[in-house]
């Protein structure tokens, strides 16, 4: 086959087309985020972004709880009808946790305290909404993922982003500057899930039954390694990827985590682009293969070389430009947010290929063992935040965070490899035998 023939059929597979499907949803989703925070950080301050960021660092913890990640089970039965109940058995723990969260208002004020952001109090009322909407997506996008329909996925990324821009933008010059963003995320949240699940309901005809909870205890039990394993893995990941967040915060203060926390959002917008785009789609084809017993071992190994040869040049030009480009985009009140941008880009590296590939642990039922690894980063991440806090040096807490988990998510890497390898083998096996 010539290399144009080859280029034609790699383009034409169904992979590129659905990854990017996906991926060119999340560049203009992206762009849009984008391009509007050089307007964003000329109306809100710093400490404005830092309450933001304390807000969803906790409702992601919740979230997380929210559907016990049963989401990721959707796409593991080779059954449709034991797909939706692992989807009622989701949504049932999430309308649970909801109102639990309800309850939790009464509290608002003893857990801004607990933070040292009274801010907090004010709007915490809104966290259940978020909690809601955004556990529900989750397993909504993961029932699009199991029947292809990247369509509705993408749609979801491109009217979240437009929406959570105009209300940021709307908002701020209405002057509502200390809640507008948290008002804007909860709201844009919402309005997006509900527009996504009622063309859900025409695409898949669904009726108004069907949508009701009908939780299943044998599949509770069946799919029991997610929330046994899966979930405290994730927590243990989420708490660590926001530690600077929940416990820098009463320390430093609102105004330097959201220095922190606006690098964090600008580095992770493309990452987190590619690797979820590429997730997704890895995710299902890599399970369809497995299921058939099928080699899966080249996939890896030509995402691996891609990525390798592509990202480092890319970021070390980058590390060069990013003082320039962060005060021309955001202002030049903002330049210390190129520090910290510089300090994980080589955590960003190999986040690419981490993130994109992290289903396989999931798929050979290696939940137990993430868990630890996940539990490794976490201890590693806070010893290095206590040293910073100890130390009175914000950078160093930085510095020794983004440090620490290169260092873990190579040797995952190194990991995942060595399983897909052992599957290789054992399929081998099997078919000399036959």
């Amino acid at each position: 086959m010539t290399p144009t023939k080859k280029y034609k059929a790699m383009m034409g597979s169904e992979f590129v087309r659905n990854s990017t499907k996906l991926l060119s949803a999340g560049v203009i989703a992206q762009a849009i985020g984008i391009l509007i925070y050089p307007v964003l950080t000329r109306i809100y301050a710093p400490e404005d972004f830092g309450l933001l960021n304390l807000f969803q660092s906790i409702g992601g913890v919740l979230i997380i709880f929210s559907t016990a990640e049963y989401q990721y089970a959707i796409l593991l039965p080779k059954e449709e009808e034991q797909a939706k109940r692992c989807l009622h058995v989701g949504t049932t723990i999430l309308l649970g946790l909801f109102l639990l969260c309800c309850v939790s208002i009464s509290f608002a004020e003893p857990i801004a305290q607990l933070f040292n952001a009274h801010e907090l109090t004010q709007w915490y009322w809104t966290l259940p909404l978020l909690v809601l909407f955004s556990g529900g997506w989750s397993l909504l996008n993961y029932w699009h993922t199991r029947k292809k329909n990247y369509t509705l996925a993408s749609t979801y990324q491109i009217s979240k982003s437009l929406l959570n821009a105009g209300l940021k933008w709307g908002l701020g010059a209405l002057g509502l500057l200390k809640g507008g963003l948290i008002v804007a995320t909860v709201v844009s949240t919402a309005l997006s899930f509900l527009l996504n699940l009622f063309r859900s309901k025409r695409a898949y005809h669904w009726r108004v039954k069907s949508l009701v909870p009908q939780p299943d205890k044998q599949t509770a039990i069946t799919y029991r390694n997610f929330p046994q394993y899966a979930l405290p893995r994730s927590l243990a990941n989420y708490v660590s990827a926001n530690l600077p967040f929940l416990l820098l915060t009463p320390y430093f203060g609102l105004t330097e985590t959201g220095y922190f926390g606006m690098a964090f959002a600008l580095a992770f917008l493309p990452i987190s682009l590619i690797y979820n785009s590429v997730y997704q789609v890895l995710f299902q084809q890599i399970s369809e293969k497995v299921n058939q017993r099928a080699t899966i071992i080249n996939t890896f190994k030509k995402f691996y070389r891609r990525v390798s040869l592509v990202v480092p040049p890319l970021f070390v030009a980058l590390y060069f430009l990013l003082p320039s480009l962060t005060t021309l985009l955001l202002g030049e009140t903002w330049e210390t947010t190129a520090t910290y941008i510089r300090m994980m880009l080589p955590w960003l590296f190999v986040s690419i290929m981490a993130g994109s590939t992290c289903f396989i642990a999931d798929i050979f039922m290696k939940q137990k063992e993430t868990l630890y690894i996940e539990l490794t980063l976490l201890i590693a991440r806070v010893a290095s935040l206590l040293y910073g806090i100890v130390t009175h040096d914000l950078h160093t807490a930085i510095l020794g965070f983004c440090g620490v988990t290169f260092l873990v998510f190579s040797g995952q890497l190194f990991w995942f490899y060595s399983l897909v390898k052992k599957y290789e083998r054992e399929i081998q096996g099997g078919a000399d035998q036959a």
